[in-house]
């Protein structure tokens, strides 16, 4: 991000420069690191899930399904406590700016949708029943962030991702969303009945108050939303297809957007010209479930 000089310029009058810039520069590369072990350690937890659940299909058949939350809940409760560091990402300026959608709009899609779902399953995941119900679910969140992740990851270290990981990364919603819609469904509506207050009266009267001071209303509204914005966010996320599958667009971070101002400025102080900008970018898709956050260059 140092700007170049001309050739007469001493090292003297390049030097303030230099340290000017150089904080901007400590400050991009802890960044990039962070988001490297960030998307990697995501991205090969969801492989292992993937393949634990693949495995066990081939070794156990259909009855390991019973198996899959019970078995992994350990690693799943910590990825996603992992996955809530978006949230820290967001206030801290680091996604891009998206005129259509708000900030808190845009943490609910990234980080809240299936922490909500998580809740459900923290408050009654040891009675939900049957128990396979949990794996359909699992499984699609994988199969998305499987290549999410490592496409992210390739970003980060400014490479090229290969064009088959990008074509997945962009392709995979086709099946995977329409699955995944249905499995969060599922699982909520076998968790209902273990949400409602077991203190329930027999009564009609009992029966509604039990339900409004559950959390079932919640866990229901959601899936209620989810479904009646499918066909919506079906088309919006084809057209993010076609677009990112032909070319792609990035958006500039504040943090390195002041760089860029930054050298540039220093640059028309000396009388040279300002390079072009080379600043990090951070690639934003709005599906809902899963990181984003993602360096590369323009």
């Amino acid at each position: 991000f140092v700007p170049q000089f001309p050739a007469s310029a001493s090292f003297q009058s390049c030097q303030p420069c230099q340290l000017a810039t150089m904080p901007c520069e400590l400050e991009n590369l802890a960044l990039r690191i962070w988001l490297c072990l960030y998307n990697q350690m995501l991205g090969l937890s969801w492989l292992y899930v993937l393949f634990q659940i693949v495995q066990n299909l081939f070794v156990g058949g259909l009855e390991s399904m019973n198996q899959t939350w019970d078995d992994l809940q350990w690693l799943l409760w910590r990825m996603q406590l992992f996955n809530m560091c978006d949230v820290l990402h967001a206030l801290a300026g680091v996604w891009p700016v998206e005129a259509e959608l708000s900030l808190l709009q845009r943490i609910w899609c990234k980080c809240g949708h299936r922490a909500e779902i998580f809740v459900t399953i923290f408050l009654v995941s040891n009675n939900i029943r049957p128990r396979w119900i949990f794996t359909p679910m699992i499984l699609t969140w994988a199969i998305a962030d499987v290549s999410r992740y490592q496409l992210y990851f390739f970003r980060t270290l400014q490479k090229t991702p290969p064009a088959w990981l990008r074509w997945l990364r962009y392709s995979d919603f086709i099946v995977q969303w329409p699955l995944n819609v249905i499995a969060e469904g599922a699982c909520v509506f076998c968790a209902v009945p273990y949400l409602l207050s077991p203190s329930a009266s027999s009564s009609w009267q009992g029966s509604l108050l039990s339900f409004v001071f559950s959390y079932a209303p919640i866990a229901i509204a959601n899936q209620v939303r989810v479904w009646l914005r499918f066909r919506q966010g079906y088309r919006a996320l084809w057209n993010i297809r076609t677009r990112r599958l032909c070319t792609f667009s990035p958006t500039t971070t504040r943090i390195d957007h002041c760089c860029a101002i930054s050298a540039s400025e220093h640059a028309a102080q000396r009388g040279a010209d300002p390079e072009p900008k080379n600043s990090i970018a951070v690639a934003f898709d709005p599906r809902s479930n899963g990181s984003e956050v993602s360096l590369h260059r323009d």
